[in-house]
């Protein structure tokens, strides 16, 4: 009978040897990745999507990016809808679909999806690691058309500029990474809803009172969150912010009246003569501290 010390002598090797077929595997799986993906080959492409711009009712625009590094702004004054992208067509693919108005809403519907290309998602991931390619897709939106916008963004960086914009509702969500986003200017209209979404990462939060949405829903978990509310409100809102696994700071705005955060160092202020908009706040935190600034 085998000793505790040749036993554990034993028990060691096999870890040993476990641990050496990982590698081994982990090493094949690489050169195979290397051996059978075709050399890069990066390239500037630019989407011009034909959308009719003088339909009243607007539309929505969908834009799903994945792996990359992500910026959306407004155009130039009287210009359309524009994409423009660099990155490697042998790992990644750039898609558009276009679908027009309909009789129900009169809102047509834009989407760009960037992602990874035909092979398996593990073995495209490798790919992009070992060649450390960047792909970066600039999105300009046109500032005279009402729009819907919806931005989910997966591993990489999302620098999002809306001032200016003409913006009914917007869901911006971050899977991994960080996401920068600002209203540098007072938008067109007020908004009716803006959703931000942050499910591991960091958030930065800029002038959100310059949309003025009447419904803010601020959402992160396993990261942390700055937000400004500072910009110019123009009427109502309610805010709800939802925090998990993370810290955040949230800036107050001057000349509006809080509700719903009479406790602690923040106190709702006097009622001014002149009414101003008032910002209702619910906030929920765990394993995680909001403060209030």
């Amino acid at each position: 009978m085998a000793s505790g010390g040749a036993w554990l002598k034993y028990g060691c090797l096999g870890c040993l040897g476990v641990v050496v077929l990982v590698l081994v595997g982990v090493g094949g799986a690489i050169g195979v990745a290397l051996v059978t993906t075709e050399p890069e080959q990066v390239e500037s492409h630019v989407l011009t999507p034909e959308i009719p711009l003088e339909i009243a009712a607007g539309g929505r625009v969908i834009l799903e990016a994945r792996q990359a590094e992500l910026y959306v702004e407004p155009a130039e004054p009287g210009e359309p809808l524009r994409v423009e992208a660099h990155y490697d067509t042998n790992a990644f693919a750039l898609e558009e679909e276009f679908d027009p108005a309909t009789e129900e809403d009169g809102a047509w519907t834009y989407r760009m999806t960037f992602g990874r290309g035909d092979r398996s998602g593990a073995l495209s991931g490798l790919v992009s690691m070992f060649r450390r390619s960047t792909a970066r897709i600039h999105v300009f939106l046109p500032r005279d058309v009402p729009i819907d916008l919806t931005l989910d963004a997966e591993t990489g960086a999302a620098i999002v500029r809306l001032g200016g914009l003409w913006l009914r509702t917007a869901e911006v969500r971050l899977e991994t990474g960080a996401l920068d986003l600002s209203f540098d200017e007072p938008l067109r209209e007020p908004m009716e809803s803006l959703k931000i979404r942050s499910v591991m990462g960091g958030a930065l939060l800029n002038r959100i009172g310059n949309a003025s949405p009447r419904r803010l829903d601020v959402n992160y978990n396993m990261g942390g969150i700055d937000m400004d509310l500072g910009g110019l409100w123009l009427r109502d809102a309610e805010i709800n912010i939802i925090g998990r696994m993370g810290g955040g700071a949230v800036h107050l705005p001057e000349g509006v009246t809080i509700e719903g955060l009479d406790h602690g160092n923040i106190e709702a202020p006097m009622e001014p003569e002149l009414k101003r908009p008032t910002l209702k706040f619910s906030v929920s935190s765990r394993m995680g501290q909001i403060e209030f600034h």
